[in-house]
């Protein structure tokens, strides 16, 4: 029986903390689990190395955004081997492999209308890089953080998951893969 695990990949603005620490460790302790329990386990983390929380870091820096990134995720890389983390594979959003993939992939999708352009607009806040909704428009903090967030407009693509509800919502309740349960509620609804 197969087990895939993935870790967030992790965006590469700064050096990992605690934080990132605490999720490959136990992303770690489960693959490690499975893996002794016989499964085939998959463990993938890496780094995200687009954004713009990248791009006012490596600015910040006097370096290109790749040049930020190579440098971090490197960090990311030598923190996770000194850890003996037992990752399958590490992947950069910036792998030659990782841009082929996600254009094919892109590509497809665009060809069996399952995207649309459209324009999302909300209020943004870059730290926690996140769309979100702040208690009162006028004063626009972030529920996470607390600092100020921007209200944003920008073209998008959307998946149109409708397309797919009613197999997914079968398959979802026939195999009863996503655990806890009230994770389970949460997609379904």
């Amino acid at each position: 029986m197969k087990f895939y695990i993935t870790t967030p990949l992790y965006y590469i603005n700064a050096a990992p903390h605690i934080g990132h620490t605490y999720t490959t460790v136990a992303a770690d302790t489960l693959a490690r689990f499975y893996r002794m329990a016989g499964y085939d386990v998959f463990f993938l983390t890496g780094t995200d190395e687009h954004g713009q929380k990248i791009y006012e870091a490596a600015k910040k820096q006097d370096l290109t955004p790749k040049q930020l990134a190579d440098k971090n995720s490197e960090i990311y890389k030598t923190l996770w081997e000194t850890l003996n983390i037992s990752y399958t594979r590490f992947i950069r959003t910036t792998e030659q492999a990782h841009k082929e993939v996600v254009e094919k992939v892109f590509t497809k999708l665009l060809e069996n209308g399952d995207l649309y352009k459209g324009e999302y607009t909300g209020y943004y806040c870059l730290p926690c890089e996140s769309y979100l909704i702040p208690e009162d428009e006028n004063n626009p903090l972030c529920p996470d953080c607390g600092r100020t967030m921007n209200k944003i407009s920008e073209p998008s693509y959307f998946f149109r998951i409708s397309k797919y509800a009613d197999k997914l919502q079968k398959y979802i309740e026939e195999n009863k893969f996503v655990k806890p349960d009230f994770r389970k509620n949460e997609v379904l609804n």
